[in-house]
């Protein structure tokens, strides 16, 4: 649950809200512009858009910084599983500087250029991956897992959005992984929404939805019937303990050790931690760039950041990996991460609610269809009648008002 349709529609309400605020309304390129239809222009632009960027950047930070200190965790582990390099704090330090010299130096050339660039070719590797795994794996437990497993993730997917496990024996399982992912991927909301806002300029709402959810929705199903088949086959059928490999070398070991059931073992593993850096590399730079440009005063979304810029961001958040990394190790990440996120789930509510209700008075033609903002940015309201809203907004309308008295 913490992957697939619900995180991905977090970063796409986001980015809805921003995307019309930022294109069609012509507002500036923050996370506060998303506020102006519910709170107006000037409240936006004042203090309290101040206060939301700033909270924004802060849980971007969390976000990022924890994601990289995991990042740093897996690859110092696959090291050892690959070069027999046995992970240190020293060695922590080195994968967090390679790290950090990678994806500030791809954030300096624009997002033009080298973050596309590296994006597109980590897709394609993470393609050709999942080929060879298909190819060479148990191809048929694979497709009667995903068929199955679709069944029951779409069967049982409200009891599950819903299940906390208030019992004694639980061990809080949910709040350390369902939930404890949901908030993660809130923390990243409003910037991967901006992040969006730059790839989505000139698409349509239909095709920003299908390209940013649904799209990357069906590559997750993929992903996780043919790994975790290639894993659960193993396990119930190749006579490999998983689970004591889990106890013994931690979860960073996993994704790797997947991979001693399949052809070409040291090769494939050596080509997947290349793959896990580019991964986290490429999150960190279009992440850098983008909040770098949200710290230029009314910037726009074309807008490269200077390289200083780019250059403190991509400081701050790696020294801000390594010491959750050092200080906590797993644990210590899942925390920061947390408490950066939270705070991002009433921002959210504010913004998705507020912009429906914006959008359930926008004015249409004589067709129904919404007027454009540009043509109705400085008319006032004459009084004369419009084509009728559409009877849902209307009764979402109605519901929202009698919640008010």
């Amino acid at each position: 649950m913490h992957w697939t349709l619900t995180p991905y529609a977090i970063y796409v309400a986001f980015g809805l809200v921003l995307a019309y605020v930022i294109h069609n309304m012509r507002k500036p390129y923050n996370v506060s512009s998303g506020l102006i239809p519910v709170v107006g222009e000037k409240l936006a632009k004042g203090k309290l858009g101040t206060f939301v960027d700033m909270l924004t950047c802060f849980a971007l930070i969390g976000g990022v910084a924890g994601s990289l200190g995991y990042g740093i965790l897996q690859l110092s582990t696959g090291m050892d599983l690959v070069f027999g390099i046995e992970p240190t704090k020293f060695v922590y330090f080195i994968v967090a500087v390679a790290i950090f010299a990678a994806y500030t130096s791809t954030a300096i050339s624009g997002l033009n250029r080298d973050i596309m660039w590296l994006g597109d070719k980590n897709a394609w590797f993470y393609v050709i991956l999942l080929l060879f795994l298909l190819i060479c794996g148990p191809a048929s437990y694979i497709f009667n897992l995903l068929t199955q497993s679709l069944g029951s993730f779409f069967n049982n997917f409200v009891e599950s959005m819903t299940f906390t496990a208030p019992f004694p024996d639980s061990e809080l399982w949910p709040q350390w992984w369902d939930q404890y992912w949901w908030v993660d991927w809130l923390s990243y909301g409003p910037l991967m929404g901006l992040f969006f806002v730059r790839l989505g300029y000139g698409r349509t709402l239909r095709e920003f939805v299908v390209v940013n959810w649904l799209m990357p929705c069906l590559f997750g199903f993929i992903w996780f019937a043919i790994f975790g088949g290639t894993v659960l086959y193993q396990q119930f059928y190749g006579g490999v303990d998983y689970y004591s490999i889990y106890l013994e070398k931690g979860m960073e070991a996993m994704t790797l050790e997947a991979f001693n059931s399949v052809p070409f073992a040291p090769v494939i593993k050596a080509l997947m931690l290349l793959i896990i850096a580019v991964s986290f590399i490429t999150l960190a730079n279009s992440m850098i760039s983008t909040i770098a440009s949200m710290s230029i005063k009314n910037s726009s979304e074309n807008e490269e950041a200077p390289f200083g810029l780019k250059l403190f961001w991509g400081i701050i958040i790696a020294a801000a990996a390594l010491v959750f990394t050092l200080a906590g190790g797993i644990d210590g990440v899942k925390m920061v991460k947390t408490f950066a996120g939270f705070p991002i789930v009433f921002l959210g509510i504010v913004m998705i609610v507020g912009f429906i209700v914006y959008m359930a008075k926008r004015p249409r033609d004589a067709a129904g269809n919404f007027e454009y903002e540009e043509a109705i940015a400085n008319a006032p309201d004459n009084g004369e009648p419009c084509a009728p809203p559409s009877p849902t907004m209307e009764k979402l309308k109605a519901w929202i008002h009698s919640k008010k008295k």
